[in-house]
């Protein structure tokens, strides 16, 4: 898949504070004057673009901003290679930064070390036993980044950007692309059975016996296909008609009544936050 918009129209120029654009607005090296305009414009405007950047063999799409992240990707590389050359202040950030990156990639003893790191995680999910629990437990993952059944981010309000609200949308698919879970056709049921076999080796690692890791993957995978079947598709999902529906807190309360929302805000956000029943 190729997220390309039309380079004919749109360049992205990188260019630093001190300094003038010298790209042009209209990039006619990327044009390919062979097709005409009228019948793809797509390929017209995005052709030889096209043509000098071929999708890599190890994925499935490529673009300006994949040139852009693999750009910046470089240069995190080659700061943390210099940093890491050599001995840093004792205390420093750069010292912090070194010693973060070495254990990163120290897979000896990230494989020592197995589940001890996140034990204390598997065990309050072990000890669920009411809504609240769960509710508690869904504000911790959040707090870690992991995923959860609905997604929350604090940022300008999509539709009025001078305003800040909070924005929550579904979340809890590993596979991100809700066609995997319910399509029908050959790709997508291959995908799904790697996807259970990986979900029951995870389960195996945990310590569970081959009969119960496969009933713990089928659990989890039924869960994700309910969220899949809620979720809305790749076209729905651009139509801001049915992405953005405000909500007060007391909303949220009349629509889920068992989630204590009042006290979720308090256990995910900074205790500056304001929380107001106002959108």
């Amino acid at each position: 898949m190729r997220c390309l918009l039309p380079l004919a129209i749109v360049t992205l120029l990188l260019v630093s504070c001190e300094s003038k654009p010298t790209a042009d607005i209209i990039s006619f090296a990327d044009i390919d004057t062979t097709i005409r305009p009228q019948d793809d414009f797509y390929g017209y405007a995005n052709g030889r673009w096209i043509a000098r950047n071929p999708v890599p063999e190890n994925g499935s799409r490529y673009c300006v901003s994949d040139q852009i992240n693999a750009m910046v990707d470089q240069q995190i590389i080659d700061v943390i290679r210099d940093i890491t050359s050599h001995k840093q202040t004792p205390g420093s950030t750069n010292e912090k930064l070194a010693f973060f990156f070495k254990s990163g990639m120290d897979t000896v003893s990230i494989n020592a070390a197995g589940l001890k790191p996140v034990q204390y995680m598997l065990d309050t999910i072990d000890s669920m036993q009411n809504l609240s629990d769960l509710q508690n437990r869904i504000a911790l993952l959040q707090k870690h980044y992991f995923k959860s059944p609905f997604s929350i981010q604090y940022g300008p309000y999509l539709s009025n950007s001078s305003t800040f609200a909070f924005v929550i949308g579904t979340d809890g698919l590993v596979m991100e692309d809700r066609e995997l879970y319910l399509d029908d056709d050959e790709f997508c049921e291959e995908i799904r059975g790697k996807y259970k076999r990986y979900i029951e080796n995870m389960f195996r690692h945990m310590g569970q016996d081959s009969a119960t890791a496969v009933r713990s993957a089928q659990a989890t995978y039924d869960i994700e296909y309910r969220i899949a079947e809620i979720s809305l598709d790749k076209m729905l999902s651009q139509n801001q008609s049915y992405v953005i529906h405000n909500n007060s807190i007391d909303d949220l309360t009349a629509q889920m009544p068992t989630f204590n929302w009042g006290k979720y805000f308090e256990q995910i956000g900074p205790k500056s936050y304001q929380i107001s029943n106002d959108i």
